[in-house]
């Protein structure tokens, strides 16, 4: 039926989606959004016709104009004739330069094994299809080696991060934008590239929803760090959420807590971006020192008010034994640590532990710090809420910045646990969790976002 009622296209991809359509063989409708992707990919208007199918993808309106003068006079892109097609014998495919302001990198290798597998059962192999379609994998091979071309779904997350913002590539003069997207489990990733002129919450919140649409495991949750796109990035989720009643419950999550994103983001800028067409070194800027600008924090609401803490260490043993079994957040644990070595950490100590686990519960706990400019001990939530918890006194600020070199030490990885001060020196030896009430594995990005 997909290829019966073209206007099903049309509404999904757009009003030039698909210009004309011949009736033949059905395609799972998974296969032809790849095989869209896969010509979006090419940044050109591809026509492929074989015995009994002709249709075509992407591109603009005018190279669609173009290119329905073309199949009426049977002329090629640039005005040499080409052979009709019929049946028995496959036509010559013709590329044509468009004006798509998207391209979809996420599913090519899949579209280019589909279109490489059509064509190969055509009378001639070698065909324009097939040669398309190997031009496609040697221009994206460099800049998608970092997605896999196969996932293990049942490893996928319905936690998921989504970045949007420019990169250091340019195009036509411009900076090229992207939108990232990953489980937390860096499991399924996707990147779309995007014309700096068609970046908006309508556009984004459209390729959000063929990555939503292609994942069999479906988002409950998903975050982004970056507090310039917040609002762009809010609307766009919160029209999917409320179009597709599917995601009806889908949880919009400003927040520092994107790991896993922040991490693929970082090997992209190391490896990817200095092999694309246009590179622009980063330049490192300069952050804004503390001691320039008067710091003020908001004082910690009475509702999650606690009455002292402890700085401590625990062994990564031990935090793995917990992960699962209290309440909190816990985020990857980096490769290669050994279990023997010891994480810094916070322990909160409060009568009314279970309350205070259960309004951290519902707020994006992203870590803990030593302002030492300030002498001010803080608690970072969301995406851009800090609370002053105290006001360090000098006897004490030494021990506040082994703390704060411990978590550089181990790149920002630090503990906050929650527990009861009726039991705090003495939990019970047959309790698994050690009397804690909560836990929450933390990875401080500060110094990212402070530049």
């Amino acid at each position: 039926t997909w290829f019966e009622r073209p206007e099903l296209f049309a509404r999904f991809f757009g009003p030039q989606s698909i210009v004309s359509v011949a009736p033949g063989r059905l395609m799972a409708p998974l296969k032809m959004q790849r095989s869209v992707a896969l010509c979006s990919a090419l940044g050109a208007v591809l026509v492929c016709r074989l015995p009994g199918r002709a249709f075509l993808f992407g591109g603009s309106s005018s190279a669609a104009k173009g290119l329905r003068r073309q199949r009426s006079g049977h002329v090629g892109p640039r005005g040499a004739p080409v052979a009709p097609a019929g049946p028995g014998r496959e036509a010559e495919g013709a590329s044509v330069a468009g004006s798509a302001g998207l391209v979809l990198l996420g599913g090519c290798f899949a579209g280019a094994r589909a279109l490489a597998g059509t064509a190969a059962k055509g009378p001639r192999r070698g065909g324009p299809i097939a040669r398309a379609a190997e031009a496609v994998k040697k221009k994206t091979a460099s800049v998608t080696t970092d997605l896999p071309e196969e996932y293990d779904w049942a490893q996928v997350s319905p936690e998921w991060e989504v970045d949007c913002f420019s990169r250091p590539v340019m195009r036509d003069g411009k900076k090229m934008w992207e939108l990232l997207l990953a489980d937390e489990n860096a499991v399924y990733r996707r990147v779309a590239q995007m014309k700096p002129t068609r970046v908006n919450s309508v556009v984004v919140g459209k390729v959000l929803k063929i990555f939503f649409e292609e994942s069999q495991v479906k988002p409950t949750h998903i975050r982004f760090f970056r507090k310039v796109m917040k609002n762009m990035l809010t609307v766009a989720l919160n029209n999917i959420r409320d179009s597709m009643p599917q995601y009806g419950e889908l949880k919009v999550l400003p927040s520092r807590n994107c790991h896993m994103l922040r991490q693929w983001l970082g090997y992209r800028e190391r490896e990817v971006y200095p092999t694309m067409e246009g590179f622009s070194a980063i330049t490192a800027r300069k952050g804004i020192q503390q001691s320039m600008i008067q710091m003020s924090y908001d004082v910690l609401p009475t509702r999650m008010n606690f009455n002292k803490y402890i700085l401590g260490a625990m062994k990564v043993s031990a935090l793995r034994a917990l992960r699962g079994k209290l309440l909190g957040k816990m985020c990857p644990l980096p490769a290669g640590m050994d279990d023997e070595e010891k994480v810094i950490g916070v322990l909160i100590l409060s009568p009314k532990s279970k309350s205070l686990v259960n309004q951290w519960k519902s707020e994006e706990v992203c870590g803990v710090r030593y302002d030492s400019e300030n002498a001010k001990m803080l608690l970072d939530l969301g995406i851009d809420t800090t609370h002053m918890f105290e006001t360090v006194p000098p006897e004490y600020r030494e021990e506040c910045l082994k703390f704060e070199k411990g978590k550089k030490d181990q790149g920002g990885i630090h503990w906050v646990g929650v527990q009861d001060t009726i039991t705090a020196g003495a939990p019970d030896p047959d309790d698994p969790t050690g009397g804690l009430e909560g836990l929450w594995l933390c990875m401080d990005h500060t110094d990212e976002d402070a530049v």
